[in-house]
């Protein structure tokens, strides 16, 4: 039933300069700021996953596309000695 996800955009930080989850003692700022609906938009940026056709049905509009192009990924791990 649903048409896509709103979920913040990984370029949050660095469009905004500030963090779109930040804590305090283990609490989100989002659930206990004095203007947190300001507080949540100012440093998210949105990104919205698509599901189904909803761009030729005219729920949703395009405003801008984010590319990212990886060109390698690696894991590096490392099992050392264990001292107790």
């Amino acid at each position: 039933g649903f048409d896509g996800v709103i979920y913040p955009s990984f370029f949050s930080l660095i469009r905004t300069g500030g963090h779109p989850f930040e804590t305090a003692y283990g609490l989100s700022l989002r659930r206990f700021h004095p203007e947190k609906n300001k507080y949540a938009e100012a440093f998210t940026i949105k990104n919205l996953a698509l599901f189904g056709r909803p761009l030729e049905k005219g729920v949703v509009r395009v405003e801008c596309i984010n590319r990212l192009v990886l060109t390698q990924i690696g894991y590096k791990g490392h099992f050392g000695p264990v001292e107790y």
